[in-house]
Formats: C-alpha cells, sequence, structure tokens
C-alpha cells in the first residue's frame, strides 16, 4: 500500500509528488478509524514530529463527508492508493514521499489458527489480495 494524499482538481499543490514539507500550510481532512485514532491524527503527529506547521480543519468517521469538504477546500485527505480516486470525479491523488522514498505499508490479515486450511478462509484471502492487488496497481 502506497501513501498518497487527495486533493480537489485545482488545488494548489500541482506536483505528482510531494514531500511533507510541500504540505505546510494547507490543512488535513482527516478519517476517523473508530477505536484506532479517535483522539489523533496519524499524519499530524508526523508532521509535528518533522517540525512542518499544519492544522488539523476536517475531522470525520465518514470518508463521503471528507472527500465532500476536500473537493470544495484546500484541505488534503492522506490516504493510500487503495482509495479508488476514479470514482471520485473532481478529486486527484498526489503520491507522498520522505526523503525521495514513496511511503509503503504492508497490511495482514489475522485469523484464528484454527481456519488456516479451512478452503472458505483461503478463497477469501485470495479474493481480498487480489483485490488489494488490483486497486493498488492502478494509478
Amino acid at each position: 500500500m502506497k501513501g498518497r494524499i487527495f486533493v480537489r482538481e485545482d488545488h494548489p499543490i500541482t506536483k505528482t509528488h510531494v514531500e511533507p514539507h510541500d504540505l505546510g500550510g494547507y490543512p488535513i481532512a482527516s478519517l476517523i478509524s473508530p477505536g484506532w485514532n479517535d483522539k489523533f491524527s496519524y499524519a499530524s503527529e508526523l508532521l509535528t514530529e518533522m517540525g512542518i506547521e499544519h492544522s488539523i480543519g476536517f475531522r470525520s468517521e465518514m470518508v463521503s463527508a471528507i472527500l465532500d469538504v476536500v473537493k470544495h477546500t484546500d484541505m488534503y485527505l492522506p490516504h493510500s492508493n487503495l482509495l479508488p480516486v476514479e470514482q471520485f470525479p473532481g478529486l486527484r491523488a498526489v503520491d507522498v514521499t520522505i526523503d525521495g522514498q514513496p511511503q509503503m505499508k504492508s497490511i495482514h490479515a489475522h485469523m484464528h489458527v484454527r481456519n488456516r486450511n479451512n478452503p472458505l478462509v483461503k478463497w477469501l484471502t485470495e479474493l481480498i489480495q487480489q483485490g488489494l492487488k488490483s486497486q493498488g496497481d492502478k494509478i
């Protein structure tokens, strides 16, 4: 999974790849994943560690609300290449690099050991892997 930000088509950021310092001054539209980042923004913490001035302009658990805000403001949504930007006209994806390196994260699945040979679980795991690979291979 590759780190990206999503911005509106006519956003002042025009590069196809940005470094964190390029994001200074633009507010973050932060997705809340209940039980994980209820009280913080991962992107905000990263920018704070790097000494980059920033603000969180909007937070929500609803992706549709965040995408609507991003589409009409200069905010950006930190996300990944798994968000199907082609389904959201008016938005574009911008890859994020740190020190010239793309930001990659791995995805893991966990299941009970008793299901490791279960044909249904194996089939579902393969189906999920194919879907993630298919979406990740899109530009």
